[in-house]
Formats: structure tokens, C-alpha cells, sequence
């Protein structure tokens, strides 16, 4: 499901920087928000069911809980990296324990 929503998010949000025109803020947002998501998916020290993401004019808010920091600080570090973030916010609490008792667990 992840993967179909980047594929439909990048598909939407690269359509206006293709044809050289000016670049819509939202489909700018939405080209960073399939990144981020992309860059989840591809984490397995994360449980991707369990994260939000939400772009807002660069700014991106990742939102959620996860089981360690480890997986997190290096999302938090792609995710600065992605072209035409200005500020990734950290609103994802940290539940220490066994993962299973996470709601959307694998």
C-alpha cells in the first residue's frame, strides 16, 4: 500500500518540474511527502504502519510511534537530506518494549 501511494504521489508531484514551468507548492509537498514515505518503506529498523508524514511547504512533520531510536535518527537524517526540505519536525514517540504491543505491529 505504501509503495502504490509514493508511485501515485511522485507520478501527481513531478508533473509541472517536468515541463520547466513553475513549480506548484503542493505538488512540491507531495513529491517530498512520497520521498519520505519511499525512505520509510525502505527502513526495516521501522514500522512503517505505525508513521505519518505530512509536508507543508517544505516543512516536513513525521508523526507516530516506534519502538527504539535507532531507526528514527537515521530517518530523520534522510529525510533533511531529500531536495526541497526546509525542516523536518520529530513528533514520533518512542515506546520502549516488545513491538507486538505497538497497534499495527508486522
Amino acid at each position: 500500500m505504501i509503495a502504490a501511494t509514493v508511485a501515485l504521489v511522485l507520478l501527481a508531484g513531478g508533473c509541472a518540474a517536468r515541463r520547466g514551468g513553475p513549480v506548484d507548492p503542493l505538488a512540491e509537498d507531495r513529491r517530498i511527502t512520497a520521498e519520505v514515505l519511499e525512505i520509510i518503506a525502505e527502513n526495516d529498523d521501522l514500522v512503517a504502519e505505525d508513521l505519518r508524514v505530512e509536508t507543508r511547504e517544505g516543512v516536513v512533520v513525521i508523526s507516530g510511534v516506534q519502538p527504539d531510536l535507532e531507526g528514527v535518527g537515521r530517518l530523520l537524517e534522510r529525510a533533511a537530506r531529500v531536495r526541497g526540505v526546509t525542516e523536518v519536525v520529530n513528533r514520533i514517540r518512542i515506546l520502549r518494549g516488545d513491538i507486538a504491543a505497538l497497534p499495527n505491529a508486522r
